[in-house]
């Protein structure tokens, strides 16, 4: 394509090669991955277009639903839907294991959409090596209008309050959590487009003999007597974060 035509121009000869200086343009065309935050390298990515099958669904409680879904979704044309039971107890839950990164400040970003009987969201990075691992968790209360954070001593800790999300299955919000995986220190928080500084905060580490490898899990919970649904797409794992 020549510089400067559309996308639909004829083709024609080149004499001058303009570098790239700023992928916008280029995110803008192609539909960008990240809605809040390009940075990292992205080393994973998942928008459920092609299924769900590297992923383990397992849900407890009567009436529960994890399966794939096209009636709401961010990327991509499908989601996975998540509809719980009927009791506090009953929770859906999904993961993945992946290769080994090399550790490192690591991203992950999630975009996720509930409606008002939704009760929490967990999730958590686990980073597995020969001697243990090491567990970053984040919980998201909507109805609480809370974010909270899991430390060393798997204690919660408010980081955000006064949240307010949209409560709407048609309405994505973006997540994204930072933690280093060299230091065991989480880094920031992102939801919404706003930054929580958790650099306070050391993450769990557990010990023993373990395989490596990497592994994002989310948790799903609602109000006791209520059914709640929610929509999960778009999981992406970047390593190399500022």
């Amino acid at each position: 394509m020549a510089h400067g035509a559309p996308d639909n121009f004829q083709v024609q000869p080149k004499n001058i090669i303009y570098s790239l200086q700023d992928h916008a343009e280029l995110a803008v065309r192609l539909g960008a991955i990240s809605s809040i935050d390009r940075l990292g390298n992205v080393i994973f990515l998942e928008d459920f277009s092609n299924g769900a099958d590297r992923w383990q669904l397992s849900n407890v409680g009567g009436g529960s639903i994890l399966e794939l879904s096209s009636a709401e979704f961010k990327e991509g044309g499908f989601a996975l839907y998540s509809k719980n039971g009927g009791l506090i107890a009953d929770w859906n839950t999904f993961r993945c294991y992946l290769t080994y990164p090399d550790p490192s400040k690591m991203g992950m970003e999630v975009n996720m959409s509930f409606d008002d009987d939704v009760d929490r969201i967990i999730c958590m990075l686990d980073l597995f090596d020969l001697t243990g691992y090491w567990q970053a968790r984040i919980q998201i209360h909507p109805d609480e209008e809370e974010i909270r954070i899991y430390d060393d001593h798997d204690m919660p800790h408010v980081i955000a309050s006064n949240i307010n999300p949209a409560r709407y299955t048609y309405i994505f919000h973006s997540f994204k959590m930072i933690c280093d995986m060299t230091t065991g220190k989480h880094v920031r928080v992102i939801f919404d487009g706003i930054t929580y500084d958790t650099s306070d905060f050391t993450m769990r580490r557990l010990t023993g003999e373990y395989q490596p490898f990497l592994k994002p899990t989310f948790y799903v919970y609602s109000n006791t007597g209520t059914f709640g649904e929610s929509y999960f797409d778009s999981v992406i794992i970047t390593r190399n974060e500022p």
